[in-house]
């Protein structure tokens, strides 16, 4: 019997909305959602592809101990078995994905620190960011939030980096909001001329960090007799610009009611400079923040990132770590790669859960099946998705995998949430300055980037066959 049932992607912040057929449990044709506001039925390359994801034969189905394969009754002893002499030490690290839900996260932080009582847990985002959704909401970011309605309507937008490529559907928005009348503006500020500035009719290139710098200023000069208080010392430290176009375009910013900033960065400072300025623009301007994770501020809302991957590959290094788990992430690719393969041998034990056979599977002792988003129940970014598809074979997503985990070996998790530090939201004119100190420093940027073919560290969206039809290779 055939079904339908709605889901969204996640392999941008946007959450485009799709209908997915079912025939028995098993995805046989997608479908666009044209009621999602998000969206309104469109996908990019990435969404068109979710079928084709969801059926790929080269989908882990079986787990496998030392390369031969085994059942999850056999894989979850053999594990319980590994971690029970070390619960309750510092020798355990459990490391999850950026593409986990909210449930996953806290299940994992309650079986890391109650079951296993051990502090070595990190959520992976390959494009950190996490790193810039807490730089900006230590400004009061989530306050200033536009919705796609927002981007359609906005007669002054201003694209930071390249928001074109990393969300396609954002661009549609984006187009239809510059062609709604001949005066709209739609400016590209990056670092150079990318896909988003070859459509924009202002471009302004260079150092991102400097360009937003001076493009505060123009604000604040322009606001500078006005709410918030901070805008006076914006005037007097922050320098001048020498570009027309960055005067010009503070202006306008400041003058056209309801404009939109859209961000897309991994640098955090570009992305505190990026919300000062609709801050000091006046309390009818908003910001459009694009991340490469859907999940990122559901994550962040709940963990509190005290631990990093870096934190977790140094106690690799140092002997510390001697068990890994790690589910969805492949950490022995990007930036820390190198270093997570050179420690290896300090591991007494592996584990890697994936959908796909990856960098990190290869170098394993354990390989579990993990599922996609899309045959799972999550939250994401407040919203509940629901399965809409069996997984193949055996594959549980994380938090099945640790709940079977906890049962076999004989505890139980607690019911209570993991204790989360409040967020404080800190004072403008103090990071402000602080951010004087960093606007000329090299910036230190994530070897993994999103795209319009790609997602995060490319582990899930490397696997899908439309790479070889285009004739481009795997990244």
């Amino acid at each position: 019997m055939k079904e339908q049932k709605k889901s969204e992607c996640i392999l941008c912040s946007v959450g485009c909305g799709l209908i997915m057929d079912t025939e028995l449990g098993e995805p046989v044709n997608l479908e666009y959602d044209t009621g999602h506001p998000a969206n309104e039925g469109t996908l990019c390359s990435k969404g068109n592809y979710l079928l084709e994801l969801l059926n790929h034969p080269m989908r882990l189905t079986e787990p496998r101990t030392k390369g031969k394969t085994t059942c999850w009754k056999e894989a979850l002893s053999v594990l319980a078995g590994k971690l029970t002499p070390y619960a309750g030490s510092s020798s355990i690290g459990l490391v999850l994905d950026g593409d986990a839900s909210v449930e996953d996260v806290i299940t994992a932080q309650l079986f890391a620190e109650k079951c296993l009582g051990t502090e070595n847990i990190a959520v992976y985002f390959a494009t950190e960011d996490d790193r810039v959704y807490r730089a900006l909401n230590r400004i009061g970011g989530s306050r200033m939030l536009a919705q796609p309605s927002d981007v359609v309507s906005s007669s002054c937008t201003i694209a930071v980096g390249d928001p074109f490529e990393v969300g396609p559907v954002v661009a549609r928005k984006m187009l239809k909001a510059k062609y709604a009348q001949k005066r709209n503006v739609l400016a590209a500020v990056a670092g150079e001329i990318n896909r988003t500035a070859r459509f924009a009719n202002v471009r302004i290139t260079g150092n991102e960090r400097a360009m937003l710098a001076a493009l505060l200023r123009a604000v604040a000069d322009k606001r500078s007799n006005g709410e918030p208080g901070w805008l006076r010392m914006v005037c007097d430290r922050y320098p001048v610009s020498r570009n027309p176009a960055l005067e010009e375009l503070g202006k306008r910013f400041v003058e056209t009611a309801g404009s939109v900033l859209v961000l897309e960065t991994q640098d955090p400072v570009v992305a505190q400079l990026a919300g000062a300025i609709v801050a000091a623009a006046g309390a009818d301007k908003r910001i459009f923040p694009l991340y490469s994770y859907r999940n990122t501020g559901g994550i962040c809302e709940v963990y509190d990132g005290r631990k990093s991957l870096d934190d977790i590959t140094s106690a690799v290094e140092y002997g510390i770590i001697k068990i890994l788990i790690v589910l969805g992430a492949d950490i022995a690719r990007g930036a820390a790669g190198s270093r997570i393969r050179s420690a290896r041998n300090k591991l007494d034990y592996l584990v890697a859960g994936a959908p796909f056979e990856n960098e990190t599977t290869r170098i394993a002792d354990m390989v579990l099946p993990t599922a996609l988003w899309l045959e799972c129940e999550g939250t994401y970014d407040g919203r509940l998705l629901n399965s809409v598809a069996e997984a193949p074979g055996g594959a549980l997503c994380y938090g099945e995998i640790l709940r079977r985990l906890v049962a076999v070996m004989g505890t139980s998790l607690p019911s209570e949430k993991p204790d989360v530090q409040a967020r404080h939201e800190e004072d403008m004119g103090e990071i402000l300055v602080a951010l004087l100190e960093e606007i000329e420093k090299d910036v230190d940027r994530p070897q993994c980037r999103s795209t319009t073919l790609r997602y995060a560290d490319g582990s899930i969206t490397d696997n899908v066959s439309w790479i070889q039809l285009q004739e481009r290779t795997s990244w």
